[in-house]
């Protein structure tokens, strides 16, 4: 495990069945650390888990939110914004 890559979750629930969760969001390119984003994931040694690195405190509004396929209501989170 390295100290600047995510942790695993694995995403299984109770049953060990693994759920494949999908966020939707837009975010501001402004927001998005470049620099540590390639690097992590350009890392040919690194087998962690790998995503956009955003800066801390970017504002960011759920679209729309699948879990295993299925969209799920949002309608008491769709007009809030989540800082990361």
């Amino acid at each position: 495990m390295k100290k600047n890559a995510a942790e695993p979750h694995n995403g299984y629930d109770q049953s060990n069945k693994m759920n494949k969760c999908l966020i939707v969001s837009n975010i501001n390119k402004e927001y998005v650390n470049w620099v540590e984003t390639l690097r992590l994931n350009l890392d040919p040694s690194s087998t962690d888990e790998k995503e956009i690195r955003l800066y801390k405190n970017t504002p960011i509004k759920i679209e729309k939110l699948y879990i295993n396929g299925k969209s799920l209501n949002i309608e008491n989170i769709k007009n809030k914004i989540f800082l990361s």
